[in-house]
């Protein structure tokens, strides 16, 4: 579904991709796996098309999207589902109309189709429809993620983003978003990326995991070959130790 091919990124002196290239398989929830700062929300950026690369190419379904104009590029990114790490709902709006505001935006749907996709929307996330006349700031963390969701998979999107979906969240509730993650993509059949470090999660909701460290992709596979990995980086981060050179930064 997604083909990254020698992708490269500098903000000034500092390199964040450098001559990456990667595959994301369609149908699957890929999850991308690194240390705080290694360019991961910079890489799902390049995927919708949020930032522009200094080389190389991101395919979309078949499409590169740095050869489209603004227009295209705009269309091309109503493909795309994002569930931000915090939900990022609109305070001022109710869960209503959270829900309903891409459909205002960008569908042709009259008033009574709306109301009947955000109740269908809110149902397929396991809330009731008695949260939509709430405000964000009457829900809970884990409900604000699955408004986030709803409001996400609102158009119908053939890929799902999930920016840390998990943090923040208590042990139960982070398996409450892991599950939720899973029935979405087995209802839905969207292809997922999702960037997390939470290593339980990881591995719970995995089809494919990728790590990226130093700009390049250091590994990518099953959870099972990431768990039996010998490469000392990849050990060190899956099991929350720190290496003496991060030691020596303190």
């Amino acid at each position: 579904m997604i083909s990254i091919k020698g992708l490269k990124k500098s903000f000034g002196a500092q390199v964040v991709l450098d001559d990456l290239f990667f595959e994301i398989p369609d149908g699957k929830i890929t999850v991308i796996i690194g240390r705080s700062g290694e360019g991961k929300s910079v890489l799902l950026k390049h995927m919708m098309g949020l930032i522009r690369p200094d080389s190389g190419e991101v395919v979309v379904d078949g499409v590169s999207l740095f050869t489209l104009d603004d227009f295209q590029l705009n269309e091309n990114r109503k493909q795309f589902g994002m569930l931000f790490q915090n939900a990022a709902l609109f305070d001022s709006m109710t869960v209503f109309e959270n829900i309903a505001f891409p459909l205002v935006e960008h569908s042709v749907l009259s008033g009574n189709k709306i109301t009947e996709r955000v109740n269908d929307l809110i149902s397929l996330v396991g809330m009731d429809e008695v949260v939509l006349k709430k405000f964000p700031s009457e829900l809970s963390g884990g409900m604000r993620k699955r408004v986030g969701l709803a409001r996400a998979i609102a158009l119908k999107p053939k890929i799902l983003l999930y920016d840390e979906p998990t943090t923040g969240l208590d042990p139960v509730m982070t398996d409450v978003v892991d599950h939720l993650i899973l029935n979405t993509q087995k209802k839905l059949k969207v292809t997922s990326v999702v960037i997390s470090h939470d290593i339980s999660a990881v591995y719970a909701i995995a089809d494919k995991i990728a790590m990226l460290h130093e700009g390049k992709i250091l590994m990518d596979g099953t959870p099972d070959e990431f768990k039996n990995t010998n490469n000392e980086v990849i050990k060190n981060f899956l099991e929350g130790r720190a290496t003496g050179e991060q030691l020596k930064d303190l």
